[in-house]
């Protein structure tokens, strides 16, 4: 499906732009991708399957769910939380104490699974501000474009941040999450990285509980197996994929380090599991998370470059899909979402999201 690409070369070595730059006017091509603006940091990104639109999300105040025309290369929001919109039920989710604000949710995480019928779908969203939880939309996208009505939320307990979110056929809710949330020992990690770890939500029960075994330092990205036996999911502190077994999740049954990223969000794209995220060793900003630390610099005081990548979840074995050094109009890269022959990539850091052709395509 994918062109591998050969080895990295070296980023460049001049000092690079601070990353958490004001948005711009200009929305034109730098280095060799392009770009739909008009977002806020949209850290996420889900395609609709067998059509043109990504669904973006947007971990910043006032950000809201965004439609992202691939096609016509556009966006415009989703979720407007109008009365149509407005559908919740209550017997699935009793304890959600209402819709999100749709103009300010601060959107981070996203999910998109199968509903009763073809082309219908359940959308998961990890909310913060007002209310730290998920909620859940219905998604229709038989029409011209998708729509979506919400449906329902599950809060997290007190002290849980949300970051992730994956989702089962009968409506069960893995999430990542940190906070203070009865860990023991370190809260965080030399490199600065806070400990976290899996909650799981089943419809019926009181709450989100944390799943024993799963803590780690910086619990990201997340993902279940096709099969619904397995989830994975990204630690940042290693730059690693955990695999844990639904049935006896005490410890990873297998995992993996990604070549060149540090990684952030992983996503099944047509039976293909994608991740992406910043370089984990940028020359261009001091080498590694760690080495930057030591340095007394902050982790997002400069622009590292970015990698794509595929695993093979059985034999975990990694291949890379694109790479690419710093790019001074677009850092943060946290999903990447091939679309045809195009790479389309997430960010959250800047007011755009990207695009590229796929290495060995035309």
């Amino acid at each position: 499906m994918f062109a591998a690409t050969g080895s990295p070369v070296q980023a460049r070595s001049e000092a690079a732009a601070p990353a958490e730059s004001a948005p711009t006017d200009a929305c034109g091509p730098v280095d060799g991708l392009k770009f739909v603006c008009g977002l806020k940091k949209p850290e996420d990104l889900v395609r609709v399957p067998d059509t043109k639109w990504l669904i973006a999300s947007g971990v910043a105040p006032g950000a809201r769910l965004s439609l992202v025309d691939t096609t016509e290369k556009v966006t415009k929001p989703l979720f407007t939380g109008g009365p149509a919109q407005i559908r919740p039920d209550t017997a699935l989710y009793p304890h959600c104490p209402g819709p999100p604000d749709a103009a300010g949710f601060a959107p981070h995480g996203l999910a998109l699974r199968p509903g009763t019928a073809p082309g219908l779908y359940r959308l998961y969203v990890v909310s913060h501000l007002a209310l730290e939880g998920i909620q859940v939309f219905a998604l229709d996208a038989r029409g011209a474009e998708p729509s979506v009505t919400w449906t329902g939320c599950v809060p997290f307990p007190k002290g849980m941040v949300g970051n992730a979110v994956t989702a089962l056929h009968d409506g069960t809710i893995l999430a990542t999450i940190r906070g203070d949330i009865a860990f023991k020992g370190p809260k965080a990690s030399s490199s600065g990285i806070t400990v976290g770890a899996v909650a799981s939500w089943t419809p019926g029960d009181a709450g989100f509980r944390q799943i024993p075994g799963t803590q780690m330092f910086g619990p990201n990205g997340i993902e279940a197996s096709l099969d619904e036996k397995e989830f994975y999911v990204v630690s940042v502190d290693s730059g690693s994929v955990l695999i844990y077994s639904r049935a006896h999740p005490g410890k990873p049954v297998r995992q993996s380090a990604a070549p060149l990223t540090s990684l952030d969000n992983i996503h099944w794209e047509d039976g293909h599991l994608i991740a992406a995220g910043k370089m984990a060793d940028e020359p261009a900003c001091g080498g590694t998370r760690q080495q930057v630390v030591n340095s007394g610099q902050g982790i997002h005081d400069c622009i590292r470059g970015y990698a794509a990548v595929e695993l093979n979840p059985v034999s975990m074995q990694w291949r890379v899909i694109a790479y690419a050094e710093p790019n001074p109009a677009f850092d943060g890269v946290a999903t990447a979402v091939p679309v045809g022959n195009t790479l389309w990539l997430s960010s959250f850091l800047n007011d755009r999201v990207g695009y590229r052709p796929l290495p060995g395509t035309k």
